[in-house]
């Protein structure tokens, strides 16, 4: 691909998908499962609750889990729906794990791969 073919805002979009930690761990998730696979809300918000504070999924308090609910609904589900990552169903509040999740996350692999080697100059 030239940068005539539009590569600058496919990098741009693909930075501001790995932009934001949460989609990060929410793409890291969704790559262990099936694809295909429906996935529901509820359920990531549980698990990002716990990644994001600690503890396990059914220990996450009422305020984190509707914190992270809210957000996935509001922002990062639509954002990686448009973008083809993931296909979300806002009716249904599911989420089908697409073929693109595996691009994003090697791009996140090599991303943190990066980082934490800029940590050792």
């Amino acid at each position: 691909m030239t940068v005539a073919d539009g590569a600058p805002s496919e990098i741009s979009d693909i930075f501001s998908i790995l932009g934001n930690r949460r989609r990060v761990l929410l793409i890291r998730y969704l790559s262990l499962f099936e694809r295909q696979k429906e996935v529901e809300v509820r359920h990531l918000a549980r698990v990002l609750g716990g990644i994001e504070t600690g503890t396990p999924p059914r220990n996450v308090v009422r305020d984190d889990y509707e914190s992270v609910y809210n957000g996935l609904l509001q922002t990062h589900l639509p954002t990686l729906d448009e973008r083809g990552v993931i296909e979300y169903d806002e009716q249904h509040k599911t989420v089908t794990v697409t073929t693109q999740i595996e691009r994003y996350m090697v791009l996140a692999a090599i991303s943190r791969f990066v980082v934490s080697a800029q940590s050792f100059k």
